[in-house]
């Protein structure tokens, strides 16, 4: 497991004891890793949920762009009885681990109030968050109970919000870690991110590789023969290393797919409010994946086509997977 998630998630397991449903499935898993197959028996490990499709902030990489603030918005804010509904599902009794995700998820009023059940439930739980709408009142709330680890996005609009919030859960003594997207043609600014990120109180770092998901902007991807990044990742490691910095840099994307590490189709998915599956973490829910309540719904066609691509290196990778930096590690080394 990632030294990043490592510490906090044993915390969570001591105080927040899973259920005997989620250790048998996380065994299932664990012996499927030896034995892979594109048909699997366990369910997801990890599974993130929309909680809203409202954000506050337009990000022309964001992958999930084009669902983002429509006029029907409302049909996919999840509600208390949504979330438990979800919850109660198959899914959601032998999960592992429950993510918080948007749009911007603190603009859903219940968030709290999910947070509180899913750790009643046992289940490690993450909130992603551009930090803008963290404010005093939430705070205290996140006093009382937090996520077992916050991700903040860090962009270039909202540099003041992330410092805030950043140093007042340094000040709580709360898990958290910092997360921002390099381009290729900003190099430079890979430094300038760890020196911000080391003077506001961040021991977690990732800065994530472009993914050029609606704007095709290939130039800006990083990719392995870059030598300037090669150049720069080692001065990044060094400096790092020496502010006490725990730092994931981009990875960069291979030219031929030699690489194929990614576990996200055997291990997680999205749900959005009203069930409806996305495959992994760059890949928003769609009727095609299909839904929680199907069954096995996670063996359909698109699922079994995307896990093929990994254990046959013969095949070429899904046109989504193309650019994903992912496709080549094991995000959360599970």
């Amino acid at each position: 497991m990632d030294k990043m998630i490592l510490k906090p998630t044993l915390k969570s397991l001591i105080f927040n004891t899973p259920s005997l449903e989620v250790w048998t499935n996380l065994f299932r898993y664990g012996v499927s890793r030896f034995r892979p197959s594109v048909q699997v028996s366990h369910t997801p490990i990890s599974m993130v949920i929309y909680v809203s499709k409202r954000c506050n902030f337009k990000c022309s990489f964001c992958f999930t762009y084009s669902d983002l603030n429509k006029a029907d918005w409302q049909d996919y804010e999840l509600s208390p009885d949504g979330f438990e509904q979800l919850m109660n599902s198959e899914f959601g009794r032998k999960v592992l681990r429950v993510g918080f995700l948007g749009g911007e998820p603190f603009m859903n009023p219940y968030l709290f109030d999910f947070l509180e059940s899913a750790h009643r439930k046992g289940k490690i739980t993450t909130i992603v968050t551009n930090a803008s709408l963290v404010d005093e009142e939430k705070k205290q709330k996140l006093k009382k109970i937090s996520p077992t680890m916050l991700g903040i996005s860090l962009y270039d609009n909202n540099l003041n919000d992330v410092a805030q919030l950043s140093e007042w859960m340094a000040s709580q003594s709360k898990d958290f870690w910092v997360q921002s997207v390099v381009e290729s043609t900003g190099l430079e600014k890979i430094k300038e991110k760890i020196l911000f990120a080391n003077k506001h109180g961040v021991k977690n770092l990732i800065l994530s590789n472009y993914h050029p998901s609606y704007s095709h902007e290939k130039e800006k991807v990083i990719f392995a023969d870059n030598n300037e990044f090669k150049k720069i990742s080692k001065e990044a490691r060094t400096l790092a290393s020496q502010l006490g910095m725990q730092l994931t840099l981009p990875n960069p994307i291979q030219r031929e797919y030699k690489i194929r590490s990614c576990t996200m189709a055997f291990n997680y998915v999205h749900v959005d409010a009203k069930g409806v599956l996305g495959p992994c973490c760059f890949r928003a829910p769609k009727e095609e994946y299909g839904s929680i309540y199907e069954s096995n719904s996670w063996n359909n066609e698109p699922h079994l086509k995307l896990r093929e691509t990994f254990l046959n290196s013969k095949l070429e990778p899904l046109s989504e997977c193309a650019y994903c930096e992912n496709f080549s590690r094991d995000l959360y080394s599970l």
